[in-house]
C-alpha cells in the first residue's frame, strides 16, 4: 500500500514540474512571460495615464539628448504643463467667450495664457515616480486637489479683499466727480485679478451679488463712454519748418446721468500726427478745468493737409504688472478722442545768387534754377523782396576746370550758402560744399553739369537741416 501511494505521489510531482516548465504555458494570461534579458519593465503609469479622484496628474517625457539636467528639466516642465491643463480643462466656456470678446484675442491664445498662468502659480506638487530607458526619460507629478483648492481659496480671499477696497475707492471718487482717480482705482482693482480672469468671482456689495471683474470692467467702460474730448480751434494754418502759432487745445468733458458736463482734470492726453509729420509734445495732462494743450514746435512734412489726433492715453494709466489679457481688454475699450486739421503752407524764400563760370561771372545762372526747382518740391515759394520772405538765401558758386581723359572732361564747383530766418534774424543754415563734380564731352558742358549737381546737393542739405520728411 505504501509503495502504491508513493508511486502516485511521484507521478503528481512529475506532472506539476512538467506544467511549470512546459514552454507551451509560458506567457499566457494566467502565467505571464518573464522579461527577456536586458528588457526594462515599464511601470503602469507610463502605459496608461493614472486617474485619481483626489489628485491632479501630470506626466512628462523628454528624449535623453544633451545634458542630464536639461532633459530632466524638460520632462518636469512638460509634466507641470500637463498638470496645469488638467486643472484648467473645465474652465467655463461662457467666461472664455466673454474674455475673447472683451480682449479681441482668439480663444486658443486665451486658454493658453490661462494654462500658463496656472502653471506659474503651482505650489505643493509632488514627484511620484520617474522611469527611463535608453531613449526617453519619464516623470510623474501629482497635486492634491484639496490642497490646491484650499490654497487657491486663501489666495483669492486676499486678492478679492484688495480688489474690493480699490473698487469701493473708485466708486467714491466717481460719485465725487474725481474721474481720473476713479479710473486709476478701477484699473488697479482690475490688476489685482490678473491671475483669475477665468473665474466668476461672485461677491456681495451692499447686499447685492455681483461678478466682480465684470462690474469693474463695466465701470471703466461707462466712464470712458461718457467722457468726450473736444478740439478747440479744429483747424489751424501753419508753415513747413516752423512751429504752429497756437497750441492744439482739447477739453475733456464728462457727461453725467443728468446730462451735466464736468471738466475732467488730471487726464493724460496723447497727441500724434495721423497724416503728415512734425515735432510735437506727445503727452500732456488736463488742468483743473479739463483743458490740455500740446505745442507743435516744427512742421516737418510737406503735405498740404495734415491731421493730428488727440486721445486719452490709456496705456499710460495701465503701467505696471498688467497681464496681456487685461492689457488687451483695456486697450480694446473705445477711447475718447478728437482731431485737428492743419492747413500747411510752404516757406517763402528770397534768393541772392552769384555764380562764376571758369573765372567769368555769368549772367545765365545754373545753380539757382536747380535749387529753386528742388525747393519748390519741398513746398517753397519765391518772392522778389527779402522783406516779404520767411527766409533769405545767399548763394555763391564758382566752377573750375579739372582733367580730361579719353575725350571726357571734368569740372568742379565750390559753393557757399547761407540761410537767414527773416522773422528772428538768426542764421539757421550755413555750409560750404567743395569739389562737386560734373563730367561731359567738353569743359563748358562739364561745368554746367557741376553747377546742376551743386544745386541738387545744396537742396538736399537744406531739406536735411530743416528736418523735412
Amino acid at each position: 500500500m505504501y509503495s502504491r501511494y508513493l508511486s502516485i505521489t511521484f507521478l503528481m510531482l512529475f506532472f506539476i514540474a512538467a506544467c511549470v516548465t512546459d514552454p507551451a504555458t509560458q506567457g499566457t494570461k494566467n502565467s505571464p512571460a518573464m522579461p527577456l534579458a536586458g528588457e526594462i519593465r515599464r511601470p503602469s503609469w507610463v502605459n496608461t495615464r493614472p486617474v485619481d479622484p483626489f489628485y491632479y496628474t501630470g506626466i512628462g517625457i523628454a528624449q535623453k539628448m544633451g545634458a542630464e539636467k536639461d532633459y530632466r528639466q524638460v520632462a518636469k516642465d512638460t509634466a507641470l504643463r500637463d498638470l496645469a491643463s488638467e486643472i484648467t480643462v473645465n474652465i467655463s466656456g461662457e467666461f472664455i467667450s466673454n474674455i475673447v470678446e472683451q480682449s479681441g484675442m482668439v480663444e486658443q491664445d486665451v486658454r493658453s495664457y490661462v494654462r500658463s498662468s496656472t502653471e506659474a502659480s503651482l505650489e505643493g506638487y509632488e514627484l511620484v515616480d520617474t522611469w527611463e530607458d535608453s531613449r526617453d526619460y519619464w516623470v510623474y507629478y501629482r497635486l492634491s486637489k484639496d490642497y490646491y483648492q484650499n490654497l487657491k481659496r486663501q489666495k483669492l480671499e486676499k486678492v478679492i479683499s484688495l480688489a474690493m477696497d480699490m473698487f469701493k475707492n473708485a466708486r467714491t471718487n466717481e460719485q465725487q466727480g474725481r474721474l481720473s482717480n476713479a479710473l486709476i482705482f478701477y484699473l488697479q482693482a482690475l490688476k489685482q485679478l490678473k491671475d483669475y480672469v477665468s473665474e466668476p468671482l461672485l461677491v456681495e456689495l451692499d447686499g447685492v451679488k455681483i461678478f466682480l471683474m465684470n462690474e469693474i470692467y463695466s465701470s471703466i467702460q461707462y466712464i470712458l463712454s461718457n467722457t468726450e474730448l473736444r478740439a478747440r480751434e479744429e483747424k489751424q494754418i501753419g508753415k513747413i519748418g516752423q512751429p504752429l502759432k497756437k497750441p492744439l487745445m482739447v477739453l475733456a468733458v464728462y457727461v453725467d446721468k443728468d446730462g451735466k458736463e464736468i471738466g475732467v482734470s488730471n487726464l493724460p492726453i496723447e497727441f500724434a500726427f495721423m497724416r503728415g509729420a512734425g515735432d510735437i509734445v506727445e503727452r500732456v495732462t488736463t488742468n483743473r478745468d479739463g483743458l490740455a494743450g500740446a505745442r507743435v514746435t516744427k512742421i516737418t512734412s510737406i503735405e498740404k493737409i495734415q491731421m493730428v489726433k488727440a486721445q486719452l492715453d490709456v496705456p499710460h494709466l495701465i503701467q505696471g504688472d498688467f497681464s496681456i489679457i487685461l492689457q488687451n481688454m483695456i486697450k480694446n475699450l473705445p477711447v475718447p478722442n478728437t482731431r485737428f486739421v492743419l492747413d500747411i503752407q510752404g516757406l517763402s524764400a528770397y534768393i541772392t545768387a552769384s555764380e562764376t563760370h571758369f573765372d567769368k561771372k555769368t549772367n545765365l545762372l545754373y545753380v539757382e534754377p536747380k535749387l529753386k526747382n528742388s525747393l519748390t518740391g519741398l513746398g517753397f515759394s519765391f518772392v522778389e523782396s527779402a522783406s516779404k520772405a520767411d527766409v533769405s538765401i545767399t548763394l555763391k558758386a564758382v566752377s573750375r576746370k579739372g582733367s580730361e581723359w579719353q575725350g571726357f572732361h571734368t569740372a568742379f564747383v565750390d559753393l557757399t550758402i547761407s540761410m537767414i530766418d527773416m522773422t528772428s534774424g538768426d542764421e539757421i543754415f550755413k555750409d560750404a560744399l567743395q569739389n562737386i563734380k560734373g563730367v561731359d564731352l567738353n569743359y563748358d558742358k562739364a561745368g554746367m553739369k557741376a553747377f546742376e549737381n551743386a544745386g541738387e546737393e545744396v537742396a538736399a542739405k537744406i531739406k536735411s537741416i530743416l528736418g523735412y520728411k
